[in-house]
């Protein structure tokens, strides 16, 4: 958005079996390199660009951010899932706070309402 280059219809690719990946671009067109404001912004487009607020839901985001993103880079046997033997990182997010409240959902939650400074 911020280079003003259009929209990718992920969900339509998304329905056609398209390994869709979410990255953070790098400091040249996104300034603050926040993976869960990537999360937020590419759910809230998804729906936009489709007119379907049923689309990007549930843990997709998250998937396009993790594993999906694993596998376009060649690493999906190495990284991107919590499986024995693969390398990974984890965030603890505290679903308590005010903001997050109530919570019906975790994946939900984390997408539409958590900040990278959490």
């Amino acid at each position: 958005m911020k280079l003003a280059s259009g929209f990718c219809p992920v969900q339509k690719l998304l329905e056609a079996g398209v390994n869709v990946a979410l990255g953070t671009d790098g400091a040249a067109s996104n300034n603050d390199l926040s993976m869960i404001g990537e999360m937020k912004t590419a759910a809230l487009l998804g729906k936009a660009v489709s007119g379907d607020a049923s689309a990007l839901k549930g843990q997709n985001p998250i998937r396009m951010a993790t594993i999906n993103g694993a596998v376009a880079a060649g690493l999906g046997k190495v990284t991107g899932s919590l499986e024995v033997g693969k390398s990974a990182d984890f965030i603890s997010i505290d679903f308590d706070l005010l903001e997050f409240q109530p919570v019906f959902h975790p994946a939900v939650a984390l997408i539409y309402s958590s900040q990278a400074s959490q």
